[in-house]
């Protein structure tokens, strides 16, 4: 469980900042989060590129469950099933990904091969 005053902490953080925190927990926790309901959530950016927006745990997902997101609820991805299989459905899907969205900040949109190569770099560590 993440203290209210360590997520506050982390959200003041620039977008780069929060983009390498992500990759530390996720591979520290082997997860990835994201919101669903009857599908993940989906964001677009300025130039109306879908993305769906991943959290690097549950707390910060729940907090971004508002608005059109309402509805949906945090929801794991194992990091394995993440790097084998999500990326590659949302490759195909012509999907990118935005990474610690904040509501009325955004978020890190990132190519897909870059996140991968990131997360590896990160697990190649332990």
């Amino acid at each position: 469980m993440i203290s209210a005053k360590q997520i506050a902490a982390v959200l003041k953080l620039n977008a780069p900042e929060r983009y390498n925190h992500f990759v530390k927990k996720v591979v520290d926790y082997e997860e990835v989060w994201g919101l669903f309901s009857d599908g993940w959530a989906t964001t677009q950016d300025d130039k109306n590129n879908k993305l769906v927006p991943l959290w690097p745990q549950q707390e910060y997902a729940l907090l971004n469950a508002t608005g059109d997101w309402i509805d949906f609820e945090p929801k794991a991805i194992l990091l394995d099933e993440f790097l084998d299989m999500f990326v590659s459905e949302l490759q195909a899907s012509n999907y990118g990904l935005s990474v610690f969205y904040v509501d009325g900040v955004g978020g890190v949109d990132i190519e897909i091969c870059q996140i991968i190569t990131d997360l590896k770099a990160e697990l190649s560590k332990y």
